[in-house]
């Protein structure tokens, strides 16, 4: 694995003005492979996945965030975090990110996963990913994901999915 510096990687709040450099980051049929395939990274669905998670989510219980991955000035993917709180004293979170074909392999993905998890105040974190992506599930073990069968509710589940989470101590 070729490491490059992630002291030049930025995470930014996603906006619409983001839409045209996700598109260019992500719209590689090798990105789709694992995530729904050519039509999940065609330019209409970037675009419109953008828009919608702009909106915000339907259930009081839930927060969206998500950022832009920036690095030497490009957009070279997605980071994405659904926190749930069940009640006050109850808060997990799934995560998911999407990095652009040119970027794997270089530390990047990683060093934003962990950056990912350091602004997440929840002490529990699951992923879901198919089977067949061993460098992502490769990733998460390196970062400390366990794998785990469900025991939340993961919108992006989907049945044969691998899950991991990572539980963490709380600080006071």
């Amino acid at each position: 694995m070729t490491t490059t510096d992630p002291a030049q990687t930025f995470y930014e709040r996603l906006a619409l003005d983001h839409v045209d450099e996700m598109i260019a980051a992500i719209s590689d049929p090798r990105v789709g492979t694992y995530i729904g395939g050519d039509a999940a990274v065609a330019p209409d669905a970037i675009r419109a996945r953008i828009e919608r998670v702009l909106e915000g989510p339907d259930v009081a219980s839930e927060i969206w965030l998500n950022w832009a991955v920036r690095h030497d000035g490009v957009v070279i993917g997605w980071l994405q975090a659904t926190i749930f709180q069940v009640d006050p004293s109850e808060r997990w979170a799934e995560i998911a990110y999407v990095f652009g074909q040119p970027s794997w392999g270089k530390g990047l993905a990683a060093a934003g996963v962990r950056w990912l998890l350091a602004t997440l105040d929840v002490p529990e974190a699951w992923a879901a990913v198919h089977p067949g992506n061993a460098r992502s599930c490769a990733l998460l073990e390196r970062l400390g994901f366990a794998r785990s069968a469900p025991t939340r509710t993961l919108p992006s589940y989907e049945p044969g999915d691998v899950t991991f989470v990572i539980r963490r101590a709380r600080e006071n």
